[in-house]
């Protein structure tokens, strides 16, 4: 059996409601890192694969793993946030200025619609291709024990991925994945635990913080 942990990044600028700093590019804040020391001091078992998004903020949250492991290899994966809305619209604003465009975007309800123009930005379809790459991964690739930084809709998507047994639902009725996503919160640095079994099944357990101190749970 192969085992994994999907975890959400440290808090960021974004979550804090700061201004963006663009795509892809928002940092952790001072509680994103402490959150991020407090899950690299957790781990009682050495993985042999640690993997990151190409976004800054689980780069700098999986720092701490990463030193605390340092001979163990490290992977950049294509699993970073839904790249929902075009370049433009991060640079300079914050999440109070961007939510009408996410709105709008989910009011299309369009699983091919992509924002803008086009820089950056990615249609919900492109997305679940996103998903399903993650799935083939987690299975074609060889390890024992994954380490995952990942982004909180990306990770929610996953697991919902995984409850309803594919992505089609997600592509005919993107207004109804968008609610379901919302379902639930998975907190800044929360983490999933994974299983492979050897018939290529996997399992996904409950979003856990147990290993964050209560006053950096957000």
């Amino acid at each position: 059996m192969k085992k994994f942990v999907l975890i959400r990044h440290g808090q960021s600028e974004d979550n804090a409601g700061k201004v963006s700093r663009g795509l892809g590019k928002t940092h952790l804040t001072d509680k994103g890192r402490q959150q991020a020391a407090a899950t690299g001091k957790h781990w009682r078992k050495k993985p042999d694969l640690i993997v990151v998004s190409p976004f800054i903020r689980t780069t700098q949250t999986a720092e701490p793993t990463i030193k605390r492991y340092s001979d163990v290899r490290v992977a950049t994966w294509p699993i970073e946030e839904f790249r929902q809305l075009c370049s433009f619209r991060y640079e300079g604003l914050s999440m109070e200025h961007r939510i009408e465009h996410y709105k709008a975007h989910w009011d299309k309800n369009d699983p091919d619609f992509k924002d803008g123009d086009g820089v950056g930005a990615e249609s919900l379809r492109d997305f679940t291709k996103r998903l399903d790459l993650l799935d083939k991964k987690l299975i074609q690739t060889d390890f024992k024990l994954a380490y995952i930084f990942c982004h909180g809709f990306f990770l929610r998507g996953f697991m919902l991925r995984h409850i309803w047994g594919s992505t089609r639902s997600m592509i005919r009725n993107p207004q109804g994945f968008h609610t379901a996503t919302r379902a639930w919160h998975y907190p800044n640095c929360g983490t999933v635990q994974g299983t492979i079994l050897k018939d290529g099944s996997m399992q996904l357990g409950n979003v856990s913080v147990v290993h964050l101190p209560k006053q950096l749970r957000s």
